[in-house]
């Protein structure tokens, strides 16, 4: 079993940056640690839109909950300041990462 713990700086959750312990599951023991860690400049000045706006990029069929801004990892391995909704319908949850500057959506994760 894993638990991963994500840095937050300034109030905002780095994805870039998180600390991930592994337990044994029969009998609990710490067995492996890692700390991925990035050195990116992050712009304290950009300027988001407000949580409103990023919500009109859900779809109205999820129920929606923000849990706050997060830098998300790009492909190219750069960051994107974004949304993170906790969404929900009858049959799945999921996480729906609107860019925090455009209010697209970024990325979705099942």
């Amino acid at each position: 079993m894993y638990l991963d713990y994500n840095c937050v700086c300034s109030g905002i959750r780095l994805e870039c940056e998180k600390l991930r312990i592994g337990i044994a599951a029969d009998n609990g023991e710490l067995y492996s640690f890692m700390f991925k860690g990035a050195s990116a400049k992050r712009d304290a000045n950009e300027k988001a839109i407000s949580e409103d706006e990023a919500r009109k990029a859900i779809p109205s069929d999820l129920r929606a909950k923000c849990e706050g801004l997060m830098y998300a990892e790009t492909v190219g391995g750069n960051e994107k300041l974004c949304y993170d909704f906790a969404c929900e319908n009858r049959d799945d949850s999921l996480h729906i990462l609107v860019d925090a500057l455009t209010g697209k959506q970024f990325r979705i994760i099942f």
